[in-house]
């Protein structure tokens, strides 16, 4: 006999890599029956049933109960069960009462996945799938029953969400799972929502950690996995989905032996055979502050973002500021070589200069701010490379639909200066101060020669419309064929099955349609039919009524790609890998489906355009677990840019969620364009622009001219605005006759800059005197073409003057001697000094101008 049990201990342990107790734990798994086809709520009857079978096949006594058998004291109790394992997110209603005296008895709650547990009160539906309880009036069926009964309170603070970037499993979790080996925590953010210990005046809940997570300051967040004390009640938290198998992820493929983890771990709580005195336990201050800006990341790399010399770096562009020194808040006159964190209002200090920093033609600056009237003055003598207060904006909540909030987030900078050669003259110093009444941020400062050109890419969102639903837009020509470039959707979401005929006929006649509007399209590969989705997920997204968003075959929507290459692909410029595929709004599957899907996408495309440039699904605003999942996955490493779609809530601050996404590819040691092919303002209130302010083409026209404006006037070369129009569609710029609104006379102005060849040049903008303010609210952008002249934008779109003087300094061929300028009260002089050549502008600025130079 004893032979036996130690086989059988031995079996266990072998397949589980858990060392078992004598006495196994006896577990009930919640049987849901259905899932849902709600949007507010995910629920997986499949990933139940995985649950209960890793279980059972662990030597571990599992009972299926359904809701009414939950709510049943007669087939439920503490008494007959160890741990009851819930999906997390949900409470069956009928079954509140049962799971809260579970808990009272010294039953184990498990909530396998959830971020924010037990929130949505659920009831089932006759057909036995799953709806909120009450489904209206709005949040009614929000429930705080049994999280914080068992010890968690969750704020809504978007601000503290998604903090912990250091990872690391707890000698408590050791204890029950052996297999830290196969295991690797990702270097970063993962996702976390604001649920703290709870409190009342008895008795204050404690975590222990199995997982912790902590800022890269040390202070403890939210645990990714770990035990909630609180009244004598104990439960485990797993908050997010890849540690219990709802989800998969290649640096957790240990789902299977952290749920018997669980269920040991809990049957030794229940039993009181595992003191937690002996354990980490940690609490977590409510206000706790938020990390200064560009020291909330982990960075694992750098980049290079330089394409000319490189003369001299201070700092490392990454995206933090960890490396460097101390912060400054003083003038401190003596040279340095150290730049440091922060610098604080009036204070000042110098960097001193190599020897030949005389080279260097571009200044490069990467910094953050999060207040508004932060400024940087940069000047070498008494000659002021710029001098600038920035302006900051709240955003309020989250925009497009699935994007998250970006409340008290920092803006991050990054932008290159013109340095004409007659402002060295011997200077050996760098100084920089800060003119604001608000700390500045560095993440690096670097001289450098001039970058190589890039082209200017300022293009629209064709026409959009439901092609068997709505007119054909009224656009005209005249229009469209000047634009540089058009995104257009490939019509995919129509492609019958194999045995259909006339199967692509929609497809051509969708892209032959767009071929006539504009000559540069850029498509977007995206939508499903039956034939070609993953069943399960067809199924999934016909039940939300969004059927073409089910998560693609990778192998049979090859079908769909070869067409459409094979046909189109001369004329075709770039293919987008899906639309928003990092939501299940646009994509109803799982990330590694996703990411399957690129690698077999790509494989084909490259197949047969090797040429052909080929962008990430647009990102539905700035999301580093998304990004992260990518890379890991090695997409990344095989795509030419990532494109983004950042809009900000209702604000003109395309710029901020573009600077998160820039600083994170930083932090991954990603040198990859960033390619935002998706924003824009309505004309009327629509979607998440209500009310206030009320929306009119006016103010559709103003907001996209402080966001184009802000956002190009970083080291940023292409973007596409949503969208063109034709139609009575909120987003159009141009009208269902034809006639452009107001918004589109912005984005008319700001593609000249591509126009015949225009490439990027930077430039210099600083006051017309060094005595005057600093700038505020004005941007500046320009452009060479290829026939000899030169375009400069300047925009004062947030500035509070009526007129501003103000000094551009552009870089122009060593054969221009004269330039004319299309404006008249700009004064124009044309200046040498060894081998640099350059146009110096001086122009009151009163509004929006475009200022055209020809020699």
């Amino acid at each position: 006999m004893y032979r036996l049990v130690l086989l059988v201990f031995c079996l266990v342990f072998a397949i589980t890599g858990i060392r078992p107790a004598l006495a196994q734990p006896n577990v009930v798994v919640w049987d849901p029956i259905k899932g849902t086809g709600e949007r507010r709520f995910t629920l997986s009857p499949e990933h139940m049933d995985q649950v209960a079978s890793w279980l059972a096949q662990a030597g571990i006594k599992v009972t299926r109960l359904t809701a009414e058998q939950l709510a049943d004291k007669n087939t439920f109790s503490a008494k007959q069960y160890d741990a009851l394992f819930m999906d997390g997110l949900t409470v069956p209603s009928i079954a509140t009462q049962a799971m809260q005296r579970f808990a009272d008895d010294g039953g184990i709650m498990v909530n396998m996945g959830s971020g924010v547990p037990f929130l949505v009160k659920i009831k089932q539906k006759s057909d036995d799938t799953w709806t909120m309880d009450p489904p209206t009036p709005r949040f009614a069926w929000q429930t705080n029953d049994i999280n914080r009964h068992l010890g968690i309170k969750y704020y809504y603070d978007v601000k503290r969400h998604n903090q912990g970037v250091i990872h690391t499993i707890t000698p408590l979790f050791e204890k029950y799972f052996k297999d830290t080996d196969k295991v690797k925590l990702p270097e970063g953010m993962l996702p976390s929502a604001w649920t703290i210990p709870n409190a009342d005046k008895h008795e204050t809940a404690r975590y222990y950690p199995l997982v912790r997570s902590q800022r890269v300051d040390q202070l403890d967040v939210i645990p990714q996995l770990f035990i909630s004390h609180f009244h004598d009640r104990l439960s485990i938290h797993a908050i997010s989905p890849y540690f219990t198998g709802k989800e998969n992820a290649a640096w957790w493929p240990a789902a299977e032996q952290t749920i018997v983890a669980i269920a040991h771990m809990a049957y030794d709580l229940k039993n009181k055979n595992i003191n937690l005195d002996d354990y980490l336990s940690i609490g977590i201050d409510r206000n706790m502050p938020s990390p200064k800006p560009l020291r909330s990341r982990r960075a694992i790399g750098d980049v290079q973002p330089a394409t000319g010399t490189v003369i001299a770096t201070w700092g490392k562009f990454n995206g933090v500021s960890h490396e460097l020194g101390e912060p400054i808040n003083t003038i401190i006159d003596r040279p340095t070589n150290t730049l440091p964190q922060e610098l604080g209002p009036g204070a000042s200090i110098q960097l001193r200069l190599p020897a030949n920093a005389s080279d260097a033609t571009h200044l490069r600056y990467r910094i953050a701010y999060n207040k508004d009237s932060s400024g940087l003055c940069i000047a070498v003598g008494k000659h002021i490379l710029l001098n600038e207060l920035f302006i900051y904006l709240d955003t309020g909540e989250g925009g497009n639909f699935s994007a998250p909030s970006y409340v008290e987030k920092p803006i991050e900078m990054h932008r290159l200066a013109y340095l004409p050669a007659e402002i060295w003259e011997g200077n050996q110093t760098l100084t920089l101060s800060n003119p604001g009444t608000e700390p500045i941020y560095f993440d690096a400062i670097q001289l450098e020669t001039a970058p190589m050109p890039r082209d200017w890419r300022i293009g629209l969102g064709g026409p959009w419309r439901h092609r068997r639903t709505s007119p054909k837009p009224n656009v005209s020509t005249k229009y469209t064929k000047t634009w540089p470039n058009m995104r257009t959707g490939a019509g995919a979401s129509y492609v019958g099955p194999p045995s259909d005929p006339d199967r692509f006929k929609i497809m051509d006649e969708a892209i032959e349609e767009s071929l006539a509007i504009n000559d540069n399209l850029e498509v977007n590969l995206q939508g499903t039919q039956e034939w070609n989705a993953i069943p399960k997920r067809w199924k999934e997204a016909t039940d939300m009524k969004r059927a073409y968003s089910a998560a693609a075959d990778p192998q049979k929507y090859q079908q769909v790609i070869e067409h459409l290459v094979t046909k189109y692909g001369d004329r075709i410029d770039t293919y987008e890998l899906w639309n928003e595929a990092d939501s299940q709004l646009y994509w109803r599957g799982s990330v590694e489906e996703y990411i399957a899907w690129c690698h077999a996408t790509i494989d084909t495309i490259r197949r047969l355009d090797p040429t052909a440039r080929i962008l990430t699904t647009g990102m539905a605003g700035f999301k580093a677990k998304f990004i992260h999942e990518l890379k890991h996955g090695g997409v990344m490493d095989r795509v030419d840019a990532m494109a983004f779609h950042p809009y900000a809530g209702k604000a003109p601050l395309w710029d901020l969620p573009c600077g998160l996404a820039e600083g994170e590819l930083m932090a991954m040691g990603l040198n990859l364009p960033i390619y935002p092919n998706e924003m824009g303002f309505v004309f009327r209130n629509a979607e998440w622009f209500t009310a206030p302010p009320v929306f009119t083409p006016e103010l559709q026209a103003e907001m996209t001219s402080i966001a184009i404006s802000r956002l190009i006037s970083n080291d940023m070369s292409e973007l596409c605005i949503f969208h063109a129009g034709g139609s009575k569609h909120y987003y159009g710029l141009i009208d269902e006759n034809s006639v452009p609104r107001p918004a589109y006379h912005v984005y008319e102005d700001y593609m000249q800059l591509s126009l015949r060849g225009g490439k990027r040049i930077e430039l210099s903008l600083t006051p017309a005197s060094h005595t005057d303010a600093p700038i505020k609210g004005i941007f500046a952008a320009a452009a060479k073409h290829d026939d000899g002249s030169y375009t400069v934008m300047l925009n004062p779109s947030q500035c509070d003057f009526h007129k501003r003087f103000v000094r551009v300094i552009i870089p122009v061929a060593s054969n221009v001697t004269k330039l004319n300028s299309s404006v008249e009260q700009a004064d124009v002089k044309i200046k040498r000094d060894r081998n640099q050549s350059w146009a110096e502008l001086t122009i009151p600025l009163i509004n929006r101008t475009r200022i055209e130079l020809k020699p």
